[in-house]
Formats: structure tokens, sequence, C-alpha cells
């Protein structure tokens, strides 16, 4: 089953996805916000979860970075304020597998789409911790909880 849950005016759905062309999926939005990220930039639920409602806190206080929320959320999964930057690194490829998050005020339509669950994956957290540069002290400080510990470090990147 995928991730549903409730962000106060939001309803949130994250799920992996294969991909042909990431174009074919965001062109359905209607008013829903449709963010497509790759794989390998992402540890968890907890991960996506904490940054989308830094986002929408952002956006709500009128701090964001980006104009649009679907180019914040991919800033702060890259922990960059650098876009060009953060697209390389957090935006969904073509054909592959990507983490497929639904903001919606209404109750979340995915049609047709074949959705599965995030997984943890060692192999991708390992990636991540040297991509970011994360140190052993620091991972002990937030009790080994990388998605916490990046969720943090997308809150700093201003």
């Amino acid at each position: 089953m995928v991730y549903l849950t409730n962000l106060k005016d939001f309803n949130l759905l994250i799920a992996t996805v294969n991909i042909k062309d990431p174009e074919d999926i965001l062109k359905k939005k209607n008013d829903d916000i449709i963010i497509l990220l790759d794989l390998n930039s992402v540890v968890d639920i907890e991960h996506i979860e904490e940054i989308v409602k830094q986002v929408l806190e952002a956006h709500k206080r009128g701090v964001m970075i980006a104009e649009h929320v679907e180019i914040e959320t991919i800033l702060r999964v890259a922990c960059t304020n650098q876009i060009s930057k953060a697209m390389k690194f957090a935006s969904a490829k073509r054909d592959s597998k990507a983490v497929l998050v639904i903001l919606s005020k209404k109750e979340i339509d995915t049609g047709s789409l074949k959705l599965e669950d995030l997984e943890y994956s060692k192999e991708r957290s390992e990636a991540l911790i040297m991509y970011h540069n994360i140190g052993k002290d620091e991972l002990y400080a937030m009790n080994n909880r990388l998605s916490l510990l990046l969720a943090e470090k997308a809150n700093l990147i201003y």
C-alpha cells in the first residue's frame, strides 16, 4: 500500500512509480501539486513528509526560495538553494523509478498509475550520507535518523 496521510489542508500521497517520461505524469496535474523525485535522492517516507511540512510552512509564511512548491521541495530534498544543482540531483529522470509526491485539497485519484511502497534502502542511505558529506558525529547526534538529519539540513538552506 502507498503512504497516504493528511497534513492540515492537504492530503499527501508518497509512493514509487516507474516512469518513462516525467512529463507524462506531470501533465495530469489538475489542481493537485505533483512532484517527481529521483529515488536515489530520498531516504524514506519520513524524509519526504518532513520536507513537505517545511515547504508548506514556508509557503504559508511567504519565505520560499522558489516561486513554486514543486521546485521548493526539490531544493530542500537536495539541501541546496541552487536550482540547477537540485534539479540534477533530485528531480526524476526518464526511464527510472521515481518517488511520486501528490498534495491535494481533495481526495487523491492516481488513476491508472501502478504505485509501489517507498522502501528503505541501506545502499541508498549510504550514498546519501556520502553525497551530503555527513559525518558519524552528525548522525549520532540525530540518533542515526538520516531522514531527520537531512530534513534539518533542508531547513538551513537559506
